[in-house]
């Protein structure tokens, strides 16, 4: 079993399966463009009119009725939100490591370890 800095590698992010038909350079901006849908859509949810939740239990559960408000950062709140950010940072960091590497730039490896773990989570 590998150690996360032993997966955390340069070729991990900047390795195209198939080189002759796109260079990493254009998945590089692929990835960047993903990146800007997820983030879009969420600031889109955000800025967004929201939606009322209503709450619903068993007839004689002692818990009250109510309807839950999400509207501005609460949209943020449920947990698919955060997996579809999370997923935003991963294709975010994934196209700016090539990139960066490809013009002679270091990529510390804590970047790395934060791009694998953030898609891998």
């Amino acid at each position: 079993m590998k150690t996360l800095d032993e997966a955390a590698r340069i070729d991990t992010f900047t390795r195209c399966l198939f080189p002759d038909l796109m260079p990493i350079k254009a998945v590089a901006a692929c990835r960047l463009l993903f990146a800007a849908v997820i983030f879009g859509v969420t600031m889109i949810s955000v800025r967004g009119p929201g939606w009322v939740q209503e709450t619903h239990y068993l007839e004689k559960s002692m818990l009250d009725k109510c309807n839950i408000k999400f509207i501005g950062w609460r949209t943020q709140t449920p947990f698919t939100a955060w997996s579809w950010i999370l997923l935003g940072i991963a294709f975010l960091l994934a196209g700016l490591i090539p990139i960066i590497d490809g013009h002679g730039g270091s990529i510390p490896q804590h970047v790395l370890r934060v791009a694998l773990v953030s898609f891998e989570g």
